[in-house]
């Protein structure tokens, strides 16, 4: 079986360089098969700006869901002490 000690491991290879990209598809394939995630139906909700605050690139697709690996914040920028 799969437990946090080959996770851990994953990551720690990563980061010490020994594999070029985040092994995130591979830790996601095995959390799943682990169970430790489960995914769930996703039924439409979208994003809109009156909600989304200040949550950039959040384009739905026709199901709801948006390319989180696009997604950032927008930061706040101070002028003179003053939030923008």
């Amino acid at each position: 079986g799969y437990d946090f000690s080959e996770w851990a491991t994953l990551v720690d290879q990563w980061r010490a360089g020994i594999h070029a990209d985040f092994p995130a598809r591979e830790l996601g394939r095995q959390l799943v098969k682990s169970c430790q995630v489960i995914p769930m139906f996703h039924c439409w909700l979208g994003v809109n700006k009156d909600h989304s605050g200040a949550l950039q690139n959040a384009k739905c697709n026709a199901l709801g869901w948006f390319d989180f690996s696009n997604v950032w914040v927008k930061p706040e920028i101070e002028d003179n002490g003053q939030a923008e």
